[in-house]
């Protein structure tokens, strides 16, 4: 037993001076360590409670600006509702000189010309009327105009009122025919020219 008691007792010791040799060396590693730990705990502590104290401030300057916040938003829904009504006038817009530039470059021949173009808005429909006036050389010239402004796409329901042959006293060109024409503007068509502006 002897034996076994004096086997036992070097290693006891052996394990004693290992541990001792580990904290000599190991002690003047961690205390840097925990000291490290403490002031970077601190060094991070402090740099949250900056951080808490900018966001504190942040959200008191948005609550002061809420008010002019608030303005400027009932300013942008002002703006948007007269851009929006400004847009429905547009588009309620008839665009008159594209129907007197069809008139002039696409209808209109040289041998006749208008004296009176009325034009009314009828209240129930709002669709708008034109009544034409005019004087031509020929028969066929008024069947010419009247043929050209069947095939214009600005007008639709095109009739005639009336008619007339008048005998001038004097001149070449003795007898001129008065002519009275009726149409609807065609609201699809000037849809679709307000649309591509």
């Amino acid at each position: 037993m002897d034996t076994m008691d004096s086997k036992k007792t070097p290693r006891k010791e052996k394990t004693k001076t290992a541990s001792k040799h580990i904290w000599r060396l190991a002690l003047p590693i961690l205390i840097p360590l925990i000291a490290l730990s403490y002031f970077g705990l601190d060094f991070w502590a402090s740099s949250y409670r900056r951080q808490i104290t900018n966001t504190e401030t942040s959200i008191e300057n948005i609550e002061q600006a809420k008010p002019g916040l608030k303005k400027v938003a009932q300013e942008r829904d002002t703006m948007k509702e007269r851009v929006d009504a400004l847009k429905k006038i547009d588009d309620q817009r008839t665009p008159w000189l594209n129907i007197f530039q069809e008139f002039t470059n696409l209808i209109i021949p040289d041998r006749l010309w208008l004296s009176k173009f009325n034009c009314y808005q009828r209240p129930k429909t709002g669709a708008y009327i034109i009544e034409l006036t005019g004087y031509a050389l020929s028969q066929s010239d008024v069947t010419n105009f009247f043929v050209k402004l069947s095939n214009s796409p600005y007008f639709k329901e095109i009739e005639h009122s009336s008619y007339r042959k008048f005998t001038l006293p004097a001149g070449p060109q003795p007898d001129v025919f008065k002519f009275e024409i009726t149409a609807l503007l065609d609201k699809d068509h000037l849809k679709s020219l307000s649309d591509t502006e």
